[in-house]
């Protein structure tokens, strides 16, 4: 607990919980403590199979935003617009499983680097999204070093001297045994509350 606590300081971070099995396990405990069956679920196309995982073990309705690729195939970041609100409400409209549920969606996972490095500007989305989806997270497991490097501000989900979101809970999930020192498969959850 004296661990989690001083991590958390570290990581600027309300709470921070330890966890064995990788960050694979660190987005199935996200999502199993914030999604329900039926819930509408906004997800990053190109997220880890983990998050995949989830969607299927949660009963939950995924809406997914569409990253960009080259003609080559490979995949680039998602647009800005994929991320504004009436764009996902078009999505949600159009989508047959989620237009007749009348809650707004529960969780926004977005894969925060992605393999070939794609970066998203966490204070945006934070602004675009923390009134209109109840928890963003951000599956940092190859990013859990941005927190100590000025060339990151504001691209990762929790910092210091970094403003918080309105009203969305905060959750990131780091492999700290890919970036950092800690042992095989550990991992970690940093979470931060709103504003309210």
């Amino acid at each position: 607990a004296d661990s989690e606590r001083n991590a958390a300081r570290i990581f600027n971070a309300d709470y921070c919980y330890f966890v064995t099995n990788g960050t694979s396990t660190s987005n199935k405990m996200v999502w199993h403590h914030n999604v329900a069956p039926g819930d509408i679920v906004v997800v990053d196309r190109n997220c880890h199979k983990s998050v995949l995982h989830a969607i299927t073990m949660t009963g939950a309705i995924p809406v997914f935003l569409t990253p960009t690729r080259n003609n080559m195939g490979l995949i680039g970041p998602i647009p800005i617009d994929e991320f504004r609100w009436e764009n996902i409400e078009k999505k949600i409209r159009a989508h047959p499983f989620a237009r007749s549920v009348k809650t707004k969606p529960r969780i926004l996972t977005i894969t925060q680097s992605t393999y070939d490095g794609v970066l998203y500007n966490v204070d945006t989305i934070k602004d675009l999204l923390s009134t209109k989806i109840d928890t963003l997270h951000f599956d940092e497991a190859w990013l859990p070093h941005a927190a100590f490097h000025d060339f990151y501000r504001g691209m990762h989900a929790i910092g210091k001297d970094r403003p918080r979101s309105k009203d969305a809970l905060i959750f990131s999930t780091q492999s700290t045994h890919k970036l950092l020192a800690a042992l095989s498969q550990a991992s970690q959850i940093l979470v931060q509350y709103s504003e309210t």
